[in-house]
Formats: C-alpha cells, structure tokens, sequence
C-alpha cells in the first residue's frame, strides 16, 4: 500500500511542528512594542450578504457614522469568503498608527471584503461578550484595512457594556491622525489593545 509509514508521519509532524516554532520565534524576535499572542487563529467563512450581517443579523452593531460613510458603504453586497489564518498582537505600551504600522508588513492588512468576512466570524462567536478572540470591556480591537486609493483606515471594535450592550465598530483615516497627532496631541492606542492582522 502507497503513503507515508505512521513513523514516517510522526517524524514529518515533529519536522513541522519545529519549522513552525522557528517562524514563531523569528516573528517575535522582529517585534518591539508588539507582543505576539497567537498567528494560527483559523478563519473559514462562506459567501455571505452585507445586509444579512450588518442589518439583518442576530448580533447588536453600532455602527459609527465614519464607519458607515467609509467602509460600510464599499463593502461588496455579497462579502466573498475568507479561508485563512490571524495573527493577534497585543500592545505593550501606548502606541500611535505609525509605530504600530511599522511593526507590521504591508502584506498583513487586511482588504475591505476580508475583513468584514473576518470581524463578523469572530464577533459571531462572542455576540454577547463571551469569551473569544476579541477584547471586551470597551477595549480596542484593532484592524487595519487597505482601500482602493491606497490608504489604510484603522478600525476599532469594541465591546460597550452599557444599556442594552453592543459591538461598536468605528474608524479613523490615518492620514488625519497624522494631522491630528502632529497639531493637537490626539490620543494613541492604548497599552493592552489587541492587533490582528493575516499571520
């Protein structure tokens, strides 16, 4: 009978599995002020409707008007599937978009399809503040997501545990942080939040 010996996958397995730590271990040692919790968070979801997810379905979103007008709006009617794995990292200290951005390659962001596919997986899972992969307590959940004219908008969900209790998505165009942050001070992201971007 063809096929690998149970032995032979067993030494394939460890050969793996040692690969696997070496990748780890490099991606850790290439981070400063982010720290790796996980790269291997498993996502597969099928073809889905914008307004099944985002109106229609069984998890309270509240959704910010900057949300709406920049990422709600381009988000494909049908949201196609994503097949893939996350990786989440978790801030140290207080940190700005840029600094964040620099800890990360270009080639983890995530498109506007993937990521609506991927927030409405895990928020799925936790639509009450379960326990998940997402932060809850009105702690930040951080997404950045490439558009067509080659910006990247930062997303934050957060659990909001007050009154009937909610999801809350928003967002915020990095180049008028920059504006911001350079005029005015703005506030960074704060140590504790969670990154996830592709692994």
């Amino acid at each position: 009978m063809s096929g690998v010996s149970s032995k032979d996958g067993v030494k394939e397995s460890g050969k793996n599995l040692g690969v696997h730590k070496m990748v780890d271990e490099r991606r850790r040692s290439s981070l400063k002020y982010l720290e790796l919790i996980t790269d291997n968070i498993a996502i597969k979801t099928g073809v889905v409707s914008k307004d099944l997810l985002f109106k229609n379905g069984q998890v309270g979103f509240y959704l910010k008007d900057d949300f709406r007008n920049q990422i709600l709006k381009v988000i494909p009617g049908l949201i196609p599937g994503f097949n893939g794995f996350l990786q989440k990292t978790r801030l140290t200290v207080n940190m700005f978009d840029p600094t964040i951005l620099g800890e990360l390659n270009k080639s983890r962001l995530f498109t506007l399809s993937e990521f609506a596919a991927i927030i409405c997986w895990l928020i799925s899972r936790q639509p009450n503040s379960e326990d998940g992969r997402l932060l809850d307590k009105a702690h930040s959940n951080i997404f950045y997501v490439k558009l067509k004219r080659a910006c990247v908008i930062a997303v934050n969900v957060s659990w909001i545990p007050i009154g009937r209790c909610y999801w809350l998505l928003t967002d915020r165009d990095l180049i008028t942080m920059r504006y911001l942050c350079m005029y005015f001070g703005a506030a960074p992201w704060m140590k504790g939040s969670y990154v996830f971007s592709h692994s």
